[in-house]
């Protein structure tokens, strides 16, 4: 059930189940530094208030800017509703926050809305006031899944990002919008939509593979969350109905080991371990990652391939960079292969931003790249 109240400190230890799991990933983790990588620092400082342990100043002043990004995102989503002529969803962040006791607990830094027509939202945001974010290069987002992120003057610490299409992974089409507007549910103001959980689930997971495979812990909790409740058996249709059900039944074995309902999966064991520790992953498990998780999500021929790929992207120059910056960078990496990949990225510059792949997701072979190959989900 979607929450939109502010709770107490003690409203968090309301459902046991999932909260006590949670709260033993938040001891295990050894700094604050980790809490942040796997996005858990707000519900480890309710957990630690509840428990009456000191909070540090850094951490309640993020606490307070939680409860301001929700009071924002409320105001902004009521201004949009009032400028665009057509329906938007609700994606990812704040809408996952719902399913949270408390909002404020699931830290977000964008607004995330799907649209029909992205370009005519955009050009309407664009004209009511809203301004595009500085800092990118020209052309960064072409291609990519959302428009240029725009900010509303006096709210500059939310983005809102208009989407041509859902979050999703690169070998299949990604769910329409008539198909979520269908099951959507009316959302905190006129012509703004939330996904069905059902449909929302599986976003969630998709993206959480985005940019590395089961990237932090914070996406497992919002999948148990916002999957509570929905029929299993309902899921794992549309999940082979979309050709993710690979993909969807490791994610949701990560999501229940983390959760306490059961045994650690072989990512857990293998290739994902920094989030059973909740430390930040490394360089080489970055790596590994990108390699091995292929064959968790697709069958085993485009496994392969994109396996393939990945490890020609670390091998050959990318990003428009020469040989001997290659090189160099392939030393730093060899020098310290267990840093953390921000110290990593910390130590590249602005050129790590240049190296990230431009839609965030894998760019490698499709179906369609093998066609004698049966496709399955």
């Amino acid at each position: 059930m979607l929450r939109s109240d502010a709770g107490t400190a003690a409203d968090i230890l309301e459902e046991p189940e999932v909260w006590h799991a949670v709260g033993v990933l938040v001891d295990r983790s050894r700094s604050l530094s980790d809490l942040h990588s796997h996005g858990l620092h707000l519900i480890a400082a309710r957990l630690w208030r509840a428990r009456a342990r000191e909070i540090p100043d850094e951490l309640a002043r993020q606490e307070l800017f939680a409860v301001w990004q929700v009071h924002v995102a409320d105001e902004i989503l009521r201004t949009i509703s009032e400028i665009i002529d057509q329906d938007i969803i609700v994606l990812k962040g704040i809408a996952a926050a719902g399913h949270y006791p408390d909002r404020a607990l699931r830290p977000f830094g964008d607004l995330d809305l799907f649209a029909a027509d992205p370009v005519r939202a955009q050009r309407q945001l664009l004209a009511a006031g809203f301004r595009r974010v500085a800092g990118f290069e020209e052309g960064f987002f072409d291609g990519h899944h959302h428009l240029e992120p725009l900010e509303l003057p006096g709210r500059e610490t939310l983005k809102v990002e208009i989407h041509s299409r859902a979050p999703w992974v690169n070998w299949c089409p990604s769910p329409s919008f008539g198909e979520l507007r269908g099951r959507g549910r009316p959302g905190p103001a006129p012509a703004i939509w939330l996904p069905d959980p059902i449909d929302h689930a599986l976003i969630l997971a998709c993206h959480s593979w985005h940019s590395l495979p089961l990237r932090r812990a914070l996406d497992l909790v919002d999948i148990a969350l916002v999957a509570d409740g929905v029929d299993r058996q309902a899921l794992a249709q549309l999940a082979r109905r979309r050709r993710v059900s690979r993909l969807w039944k490791t994610t949701l074995a990560a999501s229940d080991a983390l959760m306490s309902r059961g045994s650690d999966p072989l990512p857990l064991r293998i290739w994902a371990r920094d989030l059973r520790a909740v430390r930040e992953c490394s360089l080489i498990e970055r790596h590994l990652r990108t390699w091995l998780a292929p064959f968790w999500a697709r069958p085993p021929q485009f496994a392969a391939l994109e396996a393939l790929h990945a490890i020609a992207l670390d091998v050959l120059p990318t990003g428009g960079e020469t040989w001997p910056e290659k090189l160099e960078r392939t030393r730093r990496g060899v020098q310290h292969p267990l840093r953390p990949i921000r110290d990593h990225d910390k130590a590249l510059g602005p050129s790590a931003r240049r190296l990230r792949p431009r839609d965030g997701r894998s760019s490698g072979p499709t179906e369609a790249s093998v066609p004698e190959a049966r496709q399955i989900g």
